[in-house]
């Protein structure tokens, strides 16, 4: 029931990326009257309404083989690819649990395999943030190259600088989630907590300093390696496993 919770949530989070990328430059150019949330989602070509079924995310488009149901007008490949991959990070750790845990569980064994499970859960959601967050600093770090290539990234369609303060505040999300887990699960094991100081909340810490100062390709790049970084250590804390369940 998570996983499928999570589905629905990864999806969505890909769904609203793709109106940012469509609609943000109609917004920013003031060609048209449009915002966010209004008109209704519709088809660019014809501008007939979408129905609720060709709103579902990744499914709508499969049902109707990538092209509008009303005039059949191709819609662009990228936004299938968009919410495929919010929803493929999201899920990407889940697989181990679903794959191995749920399969090999007993009345005997359900406790902790539920256990390990939600520690999955919790890895999966850390590692789809801290992706998201990366993806955004990499967009800022390749804006000029993707401006040539005529591409409507964040950066590009809001600019830089707005582009940048949204990342600053988004590193902020991964920081407080960290610190909150750990005084909610760990507080009581010395090692883990000495572990998540040094290789998560000071590393995370360092990158909202980073961010609130970075101007130049280079300072992105960093933010992005630093970003890896959090990622690689998060990924290993799991190796304290142990400790979570106690």
């Amino acid at each position: 029931m998570h996983e499928f919770i999570l589905s629905i949530v990864f999806l969505s989070i890909g769904s609203f990326s793709s109106v940012l990328i469509y609609r943000l430059p109609l917004m920013e150019s003031g060609k048209k009257k449009i915002n966010l949330f209004y008109p209704r989602s519709h088809c660019p070509e014809c501008k007939h309404t979408l129905s609720n079924k060709n709103l579902i995310p990744l499914i709508g488009y499969l049902l109707n083989y990538g092209k509008c149901s009303f005039c059949s007008h191709k819609i662009s490949f990228i936004y299938l690819m968009n919410e495929a991959i919010h929803l493929l990070v999201g899920l990407s750790i889940l697989i181990v649990g679903i794959f191995e845990l749920i399969p090999s569980m007993t009345p005997e064994n359900q406790g902790i395999q539920l256990a390990f499970f939600r520690i999955l859960l919790d890895y999966a959601i850390f590692a789809f943030i801290i992706n998201f967050i990366r993806e955004i600093a990499k967009d800022i770090e390749d804006i000029d190259g993707d401006y040539k290539s005529g591409m409507h990234t964040l950066p590009i369609v809001i600019g830089r600088e707005r582009a940048s303060k949204i990342l600053f505040v988004l590193s902020f999300i991964p920081l407080l989630a960290v610190i909150y887990y750990l005084n909610k699960n760990l507080y009581k094991q010395p090692v883990a907590v000495i572990y998540y100081l040094i290789f998560i909340i000071a590393p995370l810490i360092y990158l909202c300093i980073i961010i609130f100062n970075a101007k130049t390709k280079k300072d992105f790049h960093t933010i992005s390696k630093l970003l890896k970084t959090v990622m690689l250590f998060g990924m290993l804390s799991i190796l304290l496993y142990k400790f979570m369940l106690l």
